[in-house]
């Protein structure tokens, strides 16, 4: 679909002034109505002083935006600086397992918002001037997982060290007739806006209060300097209520957060080749473990299935 000229050039303009942006998960879509930014988010401390300091740059403080890494604080990498701070004015989503969920990210720094920000006639949860839906600046998967608040414990002071269950992956098309056959959806080829998506919270899930984590994973380099090792990761976490009709199962062992984060984990690193788009490597798997698809784990690996290259893309 080709964009209007106002539209486009606004698009351009927009990115520029934030080519050197990252991007943070701030909005939920629930069964397809977009609420409130924040509402049901932990939001984070900016700036705010890790306790790691990236090799290269010297520094230790991250703006809003910034991406996390794993040696930060463990709290960063699970949902977000400084997250649990805000946890208590945080509301907490009531939702019914099987409802669709969609969520918005936004690149401009928060004393960059306005009204229009937020209000999108595109149905873009967040958008630059000119209505326009946001882009990704990075390729790779986001993923999203679930952890059950313990019993006992309460969602507003939980800090999410039990175990992750992830519930979804948005990854890789291949396209071995394009000049970058691996094409990450989304990212949709560094175009303005990035793809939307939406997913279902599995119908088996039991009641309960849960932290969903959705995050980006910009996956590092095998082999590379120090500081291309590490996955730059771009996570947020929504409070959660899940109402169950009787269908509901068990739920499968899940994962640590960090742990699962490290460098040396499944789908945390590639090669350059596949970073630069050109290939998937042998054995690669979406990072963040096992994939729960309502009845059991299943291995979270790319589809290799040939997909045409399409026209509109350019690829």
């Amino acid at each position: 679909m080709m964009f209007k000229t106002s539209i486009a050039l606004a698009a351009i303009a927009a990115a520029s002034q934030v080519a050197d942006a990252h991007f943070t998960f701030f909005r939920i879509a629930h069964n397809g109505q977009w609420e409130a930014p924040f509402r049901y988010m932990r939001n984070k401390t900016s700036p705010y002083e890790e306790r790691f300091s990236l090799p290269g740059h010297g520094f230790t403080t991250r703006d809003y935006n910034y991406a996390t890494v794993y040696p930060d604080y463990p709290e960063s990498v699970r949902c977000g600086r400084d997250n649990i701070k805000h946890a208590l004015d945080t509301e907490v989503l009531d939702v019914q397992a099987g409802d669709a969920l969609e969520f918005a990210h936004t690149r401009d720094e928060p004393s960059e918002w306005t009204d229009a920000t937020f209000n999108c006639s595109s149905g873009y949860g967040a958008c630059y001037e000119g209505q326009v839906g946001m882009d990704y600046n990075h390729w790779g998967p986001l993923i999203v997982h679930l952890s059950k608040v313990p019993e006992g414990q309460d969602i507003h002071t939980y800090d999410g060290s039990g175990e992750w269950i992830k519930i979804y992956t948005l990854g890789l098309v291949w396209r071995p007739d394009g000049a970058s056959p691996v094409d990450w959806v989304l990212y949709n080829g560094g175009r303005i806006p990035g793809s939307r998506y939406s997913f279902r919270i599995p119908r088996q899930t039991p009641g309960g209060q849960y932290l969903i984590r959705v995050a980006f994973v910009d996956t590092g380099l095998k082999g590379s300097p120090y500081l291309t090792q590490y996955a730059h990761l771009y996570p947020s976490c929504f409070q959660l209520s899940v109402q169950n009709d009787g269908t509901a199962g068990a739920l499968p062992k899940g994962v640590k957060i960090p742990e699962v984060m490290s460098p040396d984990s499944p789908g945390m690193q590639m090669s350059q080749g596949m970073h630069d788009s050109r290939k998937v490597d042998e054995g690669y798997v979406y990072p963040g473990g096992d994939l729960w698809d309502g009845e059991k784990l299943v291995v979270d690996k790319p589809d290799l299935t040939p997909v045409p290259c399409e026209v509109e893309s350019g690829c």
